[in-house]
């Protein structure tokens, strides 16, 4: 049966992550964002280079963020979405955005069907290189 007819199964919607979500905020937030932002490169991104006819799926601030939360069922209507998950999101933005502006990803969009595009997040050559050589950290360490 549906984890909607047994209590036991149940998954907490976002709205109802609580604690979770801010113990999430707080560890993230307590990482450099150049540490983090090397931790996301390398946990999100490969060396591939895919063509666009190949892409089903893309890497955005909107996927990382659910993937980072604990198990839980999504949103659900009428629920308020607490501010922890925004302040997650900007977490995650701040890191993205040192990774786009060290030329290690770009934002891209690919057209999949007549009405439908995909946008999100791909390497860029400098950051397949990165990835490659292991210099991610070095490339983000931050100026003296």
């Amino acid at each position: 049966m549906s984890p909607l007819f047994h209590g036991h199964d149940h998954l907490p919607s976002l709205a109802e992550l609580g604690p979770q979500l801010d113990e999430v905020v707080r560890n993230t937030a307590a990482v450099p964002v150049e540490q983090f932002a090397a931790q996301l490169m390398t946990r999100y991104f490969t060396t591939d280079w895919r063509v666009a006819s190949q892409i089903t799926d893309m890497v955005s601030v909107d996927t990382i963020s659910w993937d980072l939360l604990p198990d839980n069922s999504g949103e659900r209507l009428g629920d308020p979405i607490p501010d922890a998950f925004f302040t997650l999101q900007d977490i995650i933005t701040e890191a993205v955005q040192l990774l786009q502006n060290a030329a290690l990803l770009m934002q891209r969009s690919y057209k999949v069907t007549q009405s439908q595009w995909l946008t999100g997040l791909v390497t860029t050559r400098r950051g397949r290189a990165a990835l490659t050589n292991g210099t991610i950290a070095q490339i983000l360490a931050p100026s003296a």
